[in-house]
């Protein structure tokens, strides 16, 4: 009983340290996980990734229409006036500028970035090169100058939009409204920037009730299925995956705790059962 104990308030902690980092550093991390996943779950999990090619950010047209929609949001938003409309407009169009100006005198790389994600994309799909070991270390060798050109594609695109995001809140900070993030291209319902904001928050709440021992069996079994999540983005045995043992021994453990019902040992769970009969007798049986 003592060691479930232990072991409960233990992954408790470890949940609740990770989840309060990521408030604390509220940096985008699931998009750096999924991108090198590997196995059978690795098309669908990188699909989950936020503009993972940046094809999204590459497009002048769908910024424009980001931006335009984000700027009347922000009038109304900070409440300006037909100067600060006016502000606000001007300073629209000037990133619109910045960002013509930049693809186009990226125009040349860009075009050669898409080539080579296309031909990236090709040899992606051909068995036998994911199959044999040389072949599939040529298809890796593209993977990483890609990441590279990518990289230095987007590095200025993403400080433009981050420079037109700050002026515009600095327009509207007399007003005492809170930050107005714009918002990115290329979304999904379900993509990184979701979940990044989602993990935090139940990293928290599965460490909180571990450590209380309220709802332990529940929190257990949600946070081994998470575990258990990061284990299929680094099939074991497949060529180039990333060690997850850590993670599965964690899960197993979730799986005790889940098993034994440990919320029930010096948690808050042990009085949920006398509590619900109290709140909820059973009915009593009738003869007929």
């Amino acid at each position: 009983m003592i060691a479930l104990v232990v072991l409960r308030i233990t992954i408790g902690l470890h949940f609740s340290v990770e989840g309060i980092n990521k408030f604390v550093d509220p940096k985008p991390f699931t998009a750096g996980f999924l991108v090198i996943s590997k196995g059978p779950f690795a098309p669908l999990l990188k699909m989950m990734v936020w503009d993972k090619d940046g094809l999204a950010r590459l497009d002048e047209d769908q910024a424009k229409r980001i931006w335009a929609t984000y700027e009347q949001q922000a009038v109304r938003h900070f409440g300006l006036d037909p100067q600060g409309a006016q502000k606000a407009e001007a300073i629209r169009k000037q990133h619109e500028q910045e960002l013509a100006w930049q693809l186009a005198n990226d125009r040349a790389d860009i075009d050669e970035y898409r080539k080579a994600l296309k031909r990236f994309q090709d040899y992606s799909r051909d068995e036998a090169r994911t199959d044999v070991a040389a072949l599939r270390g040529q298809l890796e060798s593209l993977e990483g100058e890609l990441t590279i050109k990518r990289g230095k594609l987007l590095t200025p695109i993403n400080n433009i939009w981050k420079s037109f995001e700050l002026e515009i809140n600095t327009l509207g900070a007399s007003s005492g409204r809170n930050w107005l993030n714009v918002p990115k291209p290329g979304r999904q319902w379900m993509d990184t920037e979701l979940i990044d904001v989602i993990i935090k928050y139940f990293d928290v709440l599965v460490g909180l009730s571990l450590i209380t021992g309220l709802g332990a069996r529940y929190a257990a079994i949600g946070g081994g299925l998470f575990l258990l999540s990061i284990c299929a983005s680094q099939w074991p045995f497949t060529p180039g995956a990333a060690p997850i043992w850590y993670q599965f021994i964690e899960a197993m453990a979730m799986a005790v705790l889940a098993a034994t019902n440990a919320g029930q040992y010096a948690g808050f769970d042990c009085l949920l059962g006398p509590l619900r009969h109290w709140c909820c007798p059973p009915k009593q049986g009738t003869n007929a």
